[in-house]
């Protein structure tokens, strides 16, 4: 509910979806169905074909990945599944070849791109999962040239791994844990170029 400034005494509900649709900075353009519950992360491929979206999840079928075609606004074969909560953090490599989901279930999972799925196949296959942090992974992010990713957690950790030539990971490169007790890492970025 909002007081008006004229009158102080008038009661209004929030702006209707019409009203915020014509009178925002970004007006509505399209609504994506498919998620049962609000969304929680989004990532667009490269070449902005392909948006990733996930919604807060408490089970398997609820943290699916759901892909999105940007001319058609469809999806894109089935949802991939992975995870068993809620998908905290979607990046698609720099060549748009491999996604990256990570969870609160304390995993990331790898996948990587089909060049020609089957009619209602998903367009990315999962390569693997792996249980990367002792909490909730909150961030992650690709290196510029798409050969290796970090992943930032609950636990106070960044851990550096390298992309495999098939399959996932299962041992980080490097560890990083200097952040102090009860730190929470909740965003990472590589420079665009080295230093």
């Amino acid at each position: 509910m909002v007081l008006s400034a004229g009158q102080p005494w008038c009661v209004a509900g929030p702006p209707l979806e019409e009203h915020l649709a014509s009178n925002t900075l970004w007006p509505e353009i399209i609504k994506l169905y498919g998620h049962g519950s609000d969304l929680f992360a989004l990532a667009a491929r490269s070449d902005g074909a392909v948006l990733a979206s996930a919604c807060k999840a408490q089970i398997v079928p609820q943290a699916a990945i759901w892909l999105w075609d940007t001319t058609t606004w469809q999806p894109l074969g089935k949802p991939l599944e992975a995870h068993a909560l809620t998908v905290t953090q979607l990046a698609f490599s720099p060549d748009g070849q491999h996604l990256l989901s990570a969870s609160r279930d304390r995993t990331f999972a790898l996948w990587a791109r089909q060049s020609n799925p089957p009619p209602g196949e998903p367009l990315y296959e999962l390569l693997g999962k792996t249980k990367a942090h002792q909490r909730i992974i909150w961030t992650i992010s690709w290196s510029p040239d798409g050969g290796y990713f970090a992943t930032g957690s609950r636990d106070g950790t960044v851990k550096l791994w390298e992309l495999p030539p098939t399959g996932a990971p299962s041992k980080p490169l490097q560890t990083i844990s200097a952040f102090g007790k009860g730190a929470s890492v909740t965003a990472l970025a590589f420079a665009p170029a080295a230093l």
